[in-house]
């Protein structure tokens, strides 16, 4: 039973590996350590991070606390959870997430795979594989995510957020947030690339090819349930929800035909 009930939680979050983790604090989200105390002693401190003991994370964390931390500002808190292997944390940022901390998450892997003893998040395509630089079709330009896309990603998902909310793949999450300022998103579009440029996870941005506005986003990343090799998620503009199919067909062919993995989990249309 803990298993699904992990898998549930895995399945709302955003995790990061260490690198996106180190990104994450310099640029002010919150590491948080919820190691119990002889575990720090035996194994060392993270670095930079906030150590909480877990049966007061979420006082000490919820905006709306008494007992909140001062460096908590607001719901919006980007906080990464990090426990010793990167089980508990999933259960504590899934927590966090239900009293209003949109954007928590935990580190996969725990402090062991920052400290390289579960190693380092790894690639998800061999190291001989080349990543391919997009797709096209008559109605779709994927491109690797960048920052330059900041401006149109952002009124594209802002503008379609239940609609987002509502797609396969998507559905009982929490993202999108109910709000980003452009900076944020500036941060978010970053680790993606960061991402893509580790070989951990591969975001592409979908562009109108007439018009070169941002329609939707393909996420490839590891995978979240046993029996897949890669995990694939898309969405679609609210004003071109009749081209979610479309990009889903596209993306199946291209994964098929262009990319190594064999059992991708990707809802089907």
């Amino acid at each position: 039973m803990i298993d699904v009930v992990l898998q549930r939680a895995r399945d709302r979050l955003e995790r990061v590996g260490p690198a996106a983790m180190r990104q994450v604090a310099a640029q002010g989200g919150l590491v948080v350590d919820i190691r119990p105390d002889y575990q720090r002693r035996r194994d060392g401190e993270l670095p930079g991070a906030i150590v909480v003991d877990r049966n007061v994370l979420e006082w000490r964390l919820d905006p709306s606390s008494p007992f909140r931390l001062p460096e908590v500002s607001d719901h919006d808190q980007v906080v990464v959870v990090v426990c010793n292997e990167g089980y508990a944390s999933s259960l504590a940022a899934a927590s966090l997430q239900d009293i209003g901390l949109v954007r928590a998450t935990d580190l996969i892997g725990g402090y062991q795979a920052w400290l390289g003893r579960g190693g380092p998040t790894p690639p998800l395509v061999p190291g001989d594989f080349v990543v391919p630089p997009g797709q096209s079709s008559d109605q779709f330009l994927l491109e690797p995510l960048a920052v330059i896309h900041n401006a149109s990603d952002w009124a594209a998902w802002t503008s379609s957020i239940e609609h987002i909310r509502s797609t396969l793949g998507f559905a009982g999450g929490s993202w999108p947030p109910e709000s980003m300022s452009l900076d944020e998103n500036a941060s978010d579009l970053a680790r993606h690339a960061q991402d893509f440029a580790d070989r951990t996870g591969f975001t592409y941005t979908v562009l109108d090819p007439a018009s070169m506005d941002v329609i939707g986003c393909v996420y490839l990343y590891p995978p979240r349930r046993d029996g897949y090799d890669v995990s694939v998620r898309s969405w679609v503009r609210a004003d071109r929800a009749g081209l979610d199919k479309p990009l889903h067909d596209l993306v199946r062919r291209w994964i098929a035909e262009s990319w190594p993995f064999q059992a991708p989990d990707y809802a089907w249309r």
